[in-house]
């Protein structure tokens, strides 16, 4: 005879409502323990995680074992994909909770946390006002009317861009004594699109169904609704997107206004929350329609929100609002992306999102003579080379060092990307009948006891050991005032070009670089310096790796030596983000050409 409780436990389950669904590994997903290497079946939540996500629901995790080893479990068991925010540690998991809580941005009451202990369930539920199953609760419950057949996966993509961003932001408040925000809001470059509000009359009803404390009149509305109000000659209808340069967060905002009387509607997206664009937005009603909007939700800057791109067009006129496809890209003319630095650029070129429209152009990792090439990318050449010409520097001689790019035929390109791996990872060396400011990176330094074998493959046949150890100067590492110094050089000589720099992994794993500085140290000292210096320039744009890759985990190897390796997973994410940062620059590009067309006439 079935046990009653189970009965109770199907009909509570099955009318619960949840947003976020948490769950713990070891003996919740499956029957194994990760951490002792005890081996067990898959459960059936296992199966659900996918199906929950593509019903619209966000699926983590919260578990007690070593974060390396958790992942690697995930993607062995093909759930890696499904799941955003993971908290895998031994921290107490309230505190964990609570984290996440913070940053989904919902209400314990939207949350259900599936575990096997009986004792961290009723804490939960106890101190954080959470949900908690049982695992067997949920695989038995009939789980069809949570979420919606409907919507896909593209809340988890919004928030993997959310994911992104915090690690930034994180790193940032660790950064800021005085806790100052803005700085960072304004590196975001966060930009407003206005979309047809018909076209989207659906997912503005989806929106203000889950919008409860983000609604400015609590009000729920249908597509039908929508489309009536937007027919209204009287009021004025809008609806926006908004993306970063973490990514794309989709429709996040719906308003309509009778000017002059009052704001019938305004809803918004947690995913915007302390960003600015509602504050921005607000303050627009107030001035274009007279009439001001008061929430508890709405932060208090203490100075202008003009770090908010594209409000001006979303208040424009009707007839100028469009989808963002027409509205941010120019006409099909063929667009110039250059990549430049090692193995890293090679593979982002290879996973760049196709387009008959446009030519990746790679200076990435090559050999001579059995030799590999990896300095060409370094900012010290790549400078002086623009300087004084290529051919006239000595250090040039270093087999190591291949072609190097020219920066006056980037002059055509919308965008340059250029990995920063080797400026971060080598000492340097120089040729005394070079300017002083010209050095060459040098990820091994050879001496009169490096063995042959280091010897053959490091110079090949191309240079001789006694003009290496008697001709050329070894130096250490840039510093971060040096490596600064050369960006500003690099953003002058490429004025009228996107340049985006990449920076380094911050990953705590106890690794030195060759030239004996710790790697985590060097790179958040180098990765703090450059995003700083890049602020100063409108043509520079900093990549910070620190968001992409967190652990060990996401590296091609838990050991690679230089920390710059990584699973081919986060290549792909790096093509997605830079492709959508050429198109940021390629709009850019095309509006700047309009305008000079205007003023010429």
């Amino acid at each position: 005879m079935p046990d009653p409780r189970d009965r109770r436990a199907k009909l509570v389950v099955a009318d619960l409502r949840p947003k976020v669904i948490i769950w713990d590994i070891d003996g919740t997903l499956w029957d194994g323990v990760i951490d002792d290497s005890v081996a067990g079946e898959l459960r059936q939540g296992a199966q659900l995680v996918p199906a929950l996500t593509e019903r619209g629901l966000v699926n983590s995790i919260c578990s007690y074992n070593e974060t390396a080893k958790a992942r690697r479990w995930l993607e062995q068991h093909g759930l890696a994909d499904y799941i955003v925010f993971e908290q895998i540690s031994w921290e107490d998991k309230a505190s964990a909770i609570r984290r996440m809580l913070a940053f989904f941005n919902v209400a314990a009451e939207s949350v259900v946390v599936v575990d096997d202990d009986l004792r961290v369930r009723e804490r939960l539920a106890a101190d954080l006002g959470v949900t908690t199953l049982a695992p067997n609760d949920i695989e038995t419950a009939d789980l069809d009317s949570w979420g919606d057949e409907s919507s896909g996966t593209e809340r988890l993509g919004h928030y993997r861009v959310l994911e992104r961003r915090w690690k930034t932001l994180e790193s940032h408040r660790a950064n800021s004594p005085g806790n100052d925000l803005v700085p960072f809001l304004r590196d975001s470059r966060i930009t407003v699109t206005p979309v047809d509000v018909v076209a989207n009359s659906g997912r503005i009803a989806e929106l203000s169904q889950r919008s409860n404390r983000l609604n400015l009149t609590s009000s729920r509305i249908d597509p039908e609704a929508v489309e009536e109000l937007s027919r209204d000659g009287g009021l004025v209808s809008r609806a926006f997107r908004v993306a970063d340069r973490f990514g794309d967060y989709g429709l996040c905002g719906y308003l309509v206004v009778e000017p002059s009387v009052s704001v019938k509607h305004l809803l918004w997206s947690c995913r915007v929350v302390n960003q600015g664009v509602v504050e921005a937005v607000a303050d627009r009603i107030r001035t274009e329609f007279g009439v001001t909007v008061d929430h508890p939700a709405l932060i208090e800057f203490g100075r202008e929100v003009d770090w908010i791109s594209g409000v001006d067009e979303f208040f424009g006129p009707c007839s100028s609002i469009v989808e963002p496809a027409e509205a941010d890209h120019p006409p099909p003319v063929l667009s110039q992306v250059c990549l430049v630095g090692g193995c890293d650029m090679d593979l982002v070129a290879a996973m760049w999102p196709p387009s008959e429209h446009l030519d990746v152009l790679v200076s990435g990792l090559t050999s001579a003579d059995g030799v590999q090439q990896y300095g060409q990318s370094s900012l010290p050449l790549l400078v002086g080379a623009a300087a004084y010409g290529e051919e006239s520097l000595r250090v040039k001689q270093i087999p190591w060092i291949g072609a190097i790019p020219s920066v006056g035929d980037w002059a055509e390109a919308d965008l340059v990307v250029i990995s920063l791996w080797v400026d971060y990872s080598c000492s340097t060396i120089r040729h005394p009948e070079d300017p002083d400011e010209v050095c060459a990176p040098e990820y091994i330094r050879l001496t009169a006891y490096s063995d042959d074998a280091e010897w053959g493959h490091w110079l090949g046949q191309s240079m001789c050991r006694t003009t290496y150890l008697g001709e050329f100067m070894h130096g250490p590492a840039l510093t971060a005032s040096e490596l600064t110094g050369y960006v500003a050089k690099l953003a002058e000589l490429c004025s009228d070009t996107t340049v985006a720099l990449i920076g380094g992994p911050e990953l705590c794993r106890d690794v030195s670089y060759p030239s004996g500085d710790d790697q985590y140290r060097r790179n958040k000292t180098l990765n703090e310096a450059v995003a700083a210096e890049v602020r100063k320039h409108s043509n520079l744009v900093f990549v910070d790796m620190s968001a992409m890759v967190d652990g060990v985990g996401q590296l091609a190897s838990p050991d690679d030596p230089t920390g710059f390796h990584y699973r081919r997973d986060v290549y792909a994410r790096m093509a997605i983000e830079l492709s959508e940062l050429h198109g940021e620059a390629r709009a850019r590009a095309y509006r700047s050409l309009l305008e000079a067309a205007e003023t010429a006439l």
